[in-house]
């Protein structure tokens, strides 16, 4: 079940970045950073849900959800001036690559999250060949023209 729904969590994602890079190449949004305005307004709405479920959190949540949002806020702003100026598949898998990295830095300092050897070894592995399709150096490795 598991693999359905990766497999539908990846077209939704490639459909979406698709969409923001015809919005961008016909240029029907000129400045990604009111593209990032607009998103950032229209996630507010979700206080329209308030009454259902939100709880006034603690201040280090409090702390932490800005300090979240205000990395959603730039990572959305870089993610559209590179889609910009660059092919969208080349920009995804740039960003897959370094995603990880992220991830692991942020539940270490976090969480204080571990990999054994063999789980680090999986993600080098993992992370190189994100680097090795965002640069496309698959081509040159393996001779391939298309």
């Amino acid at each position: 079940m598991w693999l359905a729904w990766t497999i539908v969590g990846y077209t939704l994602n490639a459909v979406s970045i698709s969409i923001d890079k015809a919005l961008f190449f016909t240029k029907q949004i000129r400045r990604p950073a009111a593209y990032v305005v607009t998103i950032c307004i229209l996630g507010l709405l979700v206080f329209v849900l308030a009454p259902w479920g939100l709880h006034l959190p603690t201040f280090r949540g409090a702390w932490l959800s800005l300090l979240t949002g205000a990395f959603f806020v730039g990572g959305l702003w870089l993610l559209f001036i590179s889609l910009q100026h660059g092919e969208a598949s080349r920009v995804t898998s740039f960003i897959g690559a370094w995603s990880p990295i992220f991830v692991l830095l942020a539940t270490y300092w976090l969480i204080g999250e571990k990999l054994t050897w063999l789980e680090l070894g999986a993600f080098i592995l993992l992370v190189l060949g994100g680097f090795l399709i965002a640069n496309g150096l698959l081509k040159l490795i393996t001779g391939s023209s298309g």
